[in-house]
């Protein structure tokens, strides 16, 4: 019974290898499929180098947009330095956030376009 069921096994194994070599040509599914592990490799990367890249570009943008609104808008020296005392924090703060939501899903989003391109390190333009 065990031979049996062994011969099965092979000859199945092999019908499945031959019908795949048969369809080697045809395209586009294969070519996902074999994409897989490269897109793992893009996504993983992306995430450990995209990540704090994206946190330090959000706490300086959100320093200085926090900078400006509590200095009122102006552009008096006096009144930013003053704001930075608040914007500073809070830039910190909301860019730590925002930075590491954007890392995840900028790497997440172009790993599958583009593998290791510029988008998925978080190099390109950030989204909102």
């Amino acid at each position: 019974m065990a031979s049996r069921a062994t011969g099965l096994i092979f000859g199945l194994a092999l019908t499945l290898l031959c019908a795949s070599a048969a369809r080697a040509d045809g395209g586009e599914a294969a070519r996902k499929a074999a994409m897989v592990p490269v897109r793992l490799a893009a996504f993983a990367t992306g995430v450990v180098f995209g990540t704090p890249i994206a946190i330090v570009r959000k706490i300086a943008e959100n320093t200085a947009d926090a900078t400006k609104s509590a200095a009122g808008g102006s552009d008096n020296k006096l009144k930013l330095a003053a704001g930075s005392l608040v914007g500073l924090p809070v830039g910190i703060f909301t860019g730590s956030l925002e930075g590491a939501w954007l890392g995840w899903s900028n790497s997440w989003e172009h790993s599958s376009e583009k593998p290791f391109g510029k988008e998925s390190f978080s190099l390109g333009e950030l989204k909102e």
